[in-house]
């Protein structure tokens, strides 16, 4: 553990260091700007709104140095590296549960190595280092498969397996779906390979009280994605940037 831990650490660091010193010091081209503004005044930019890169823009802003849009792209490598830290602790879960074998030194050293070629591939690093939606959304992904890698791996010690991983899935699901609309696609994906899962372990979603989980997952669903709200709320306040002003229902959709 405490090799991992370390090895986890070290990669996060360098990933950081790394993108702090690539990553743009003003307002890029495309939608930077927009977006730079959308989370300084917390407004809303072009559909669908991205509730979330404005929420986390907005807390980054508070940072007592550089300028708002460096503070912006600083939230972006932050993200960046901390996505590459949890994609190594993915990695290193997804090959001790599905080749069955034990941890050792090897799989934490292929995993750190995978991890620092993807941190700094050319598709991901290109989007660390200016204010664009995608490296929020692709945190959200490695999260919710580093989540569902964590209920398969429980269902080593319980057929049944953790069934609160199931319901922090549906909880962070929502709430990625306010990071971009894409994340949409993603749902059929989880819960094939849930069901697929339970039926290899035979077990049904509807015995046991299995309607009520069901229910659950429902209910943390609908409150993550909650975070919606965000967009008529902030649009009632009528903020600099107010694309489509969805403050009543037909706009909202």
């Amino acid at each position: 553990k405490t090799t991992v831990r370390s090895f986890g650490i070290f990669i996060f660091l360098i990933s950081f260091f790394v993108f702090l010193k690539t990553i743009c010091p003003t307002v890029f081209v495309g939608d930077n700007g927009e977006l730079v503004v959308g989370a300084y005044t917390l407004g809303i930019p072009h559909p669908p709104g991205y509730p979330l890169f404005c929420i986390f823009g907005k807390i980054f802003t508070v940072l007592p140095f550089g300028s708002i849009a460096f503070q912006i792209n600083l939230m972006n490598a932050f993200l960046a590296a901390v996505s590459v830290f949890i994609f190594y602790k993915l990695l290193i879960i997804t090959l001790t549960t599905i080749l069955k074998v034990s941890l050792d030194y090897t799989i934490v050293f292929i995993s750190a190595l995978i991890s620092l070629y993807f941190a700094f591939s050319n598709t991901f690093w290109s989007q660390i280092v200016v204010s664009e939606v995608y490296i929020i959304t692709t945190f959200f992904v490695i999260v919710e498969l580093y989540i569902l890698m964590l209920w398969k791996h429980s269902l080593i010690r319980n057929p049944a397996g953790e069934k609160k991983y199931i319901y922090l899935l549906a909880l962070i699901y929502g709430i990625s779906l306010a990071a971009h609309h894409t994340m949409i696609l993603l749902a059929p994906l989880f819960i094939f390979y849930i069901l697929l899962e339970n039926r290899e372990n035979s077990v049904s979603p509807f015995e046991k009280g299995g309607l009520r989980g069901i229910y659950k997952i429902i209910a943390f669903f609908l409150l993550g994605i909650s975070i919606q709200m965000y967009l008529p709320i902030r649009s009632l306040a009528n903020p600099l940037l107010d694309w489509g002003n969805p403050e009543t229902f037909n706009n909202f959709i």
